[in-house]
């Protein structure tokens, strides 16, 4: 459930637990439209402790599901195992694209980056097909 104030505060209740956000009247402005029944979003929030020992949650920006799932992927770091691990990375990234990538992995203590010579065809589907893999990854914009 989402209740928006007239303080502009943001409380999520999943389950028991409450939480509460603080948007600043600049954010919401910005984001209105965002915050409407149907709409799925993303926040990006920053946690600060106040003089008084009280804890806050403000919410920097509100991103829509939907706007995320088309943006362009211009970098993708996946974390692997084992530099063996690239054998099974190599049908997923086959195809030459727009999108920089980059292996990274600790073998032996030592850690190994492997940038790949072509920029490859990376989707929001291929990611998840990744991290079903059991490979960590992160979209760098």
């Amino acid at each position: 459930m989402f209740l928006i104030s007239g303080q502009f505060s943001l409380n999520v209740i999943p389950n028991i637990r409450m939480f509460e956000f603080f948007i600043f009247s600049e954010v919401l402005v910005t984001n209105r439209e965002k915050l409407s029944a149907g709409k799925s979003f993303l926040i990006n929030v920053k946690r600060e402790m106040l003089k008084s020992g009280i804890e806050r949650t403000n919410v920097k920006k509100i991103f829509l599901i939907n706007d995320i799932s088309e943006k362009k992927i211009d970098n993708l770091d996946v974390s692997i195992n084992t530099p063996n691990d690239i054998e099974g990375l190599k049908n997923q990234l086959s195809k030459d694209g727009k999108t920089a990538v980059t292996l990274s992995c600790v073998d032996n203590g030592k850690k190994m980056i492997f940038n790949l010579k072509n920029k490859r065809t990376v989707t929001l589907e291929s990611i998840k097909t990744i991290e079903n893999e059991g490979f960590l990854t992160k979209i760098n914009n």
